[in-house]
């Protein structure tokens, strides 16, 4: 019983630290916020507001922006942990243009 449990905390936590791994940021904030920008549509004009925004967030936000966005969609969890479980529930089809 004891190996299960163990196995299972060992997955979690390979769960939690893996975006910030595959994607060498510092935070599971962070992680998301590039997965975001990674996924954004190809056919984004370059004088578009979003665009602009887009680069602002990936040279000035150091995982704020992920924070703000998994405060509304999980307010119970801790913000980390919700940018760790919003990695992997993101849908680059959720972002409006």
């Amino acid at each position: 019983m004891l190996k299960y449990i163990l196995g299972m905390a060992v997955i979690l936590v390979g769960l939690y630290f893996y975006p910030q791994i595959a994607s060498s940021t510092g935070s599971p904030c962070e992680a998301l916020e590039s997965k975001m920008i990674a996924e954004l549509p190809i056919n984004i004009p370059d004088d578009s507001p979003f665009a602009m925004f887009a680069n602002v967030m990936t040279n000035l936000s150091q995982g704020e922006i992920g924070e703000a966005v998994v405060a509304n969609k999980y307010p119970n969890l801790p913000e980390p942990l919700g940018c760790a479980i919003g990695y992997y529930t993101f849908d680059k089809d959720d972002i409006e243009l």
